[in-house]
């Protein structure tokens, strides 16, 4: 399984902020270096900020608004299987973790 190495994960995308139960958007090397290309493309539209690093390493900043179109439009899997309550006017971060 390639998200896990000796009992933990090592390529995930953690959401963080007020309202969000399920923190891992996607797992694996093929939701990691999705988010990474599209941050790297340019192909992520209203985010506060966009912090691209090494390998499939990313942080993008959403308001709460924004953050929820995001996953609809890239993630639709995520809002099928969890409930979010976000606050249009706070801030939230998706990043691209990759420990391998």
């Amino acid at each position: 399984m390639d998200n896990d190495y000796c009992g933990f994960m090592v390529r995930y995308i953690y959401i963080s902020g007020e309202g969000i139960t399920n923190h891992y958007l996607g797992m694996g090397i093929s939701d990691v270096s999705k988010l990474y290309k599209l941050a790297e493309n340019g192909k992520i539209e209203n985010a506060e900020s966009i912090k691209i690093e090494w390998c499939y390493n990313c942080d993008i900043v959403f308001k709460g608004a924004n953050l929820l179109e995001f996953i609809q439009k890239h993630f639709p899997e995520y809002l099928k299987n969890n409930t979010i309550d976000i606050n249009s006017d706070d801030n939230y971060k998706v990043s691209a973790i990759d420990l391998s």
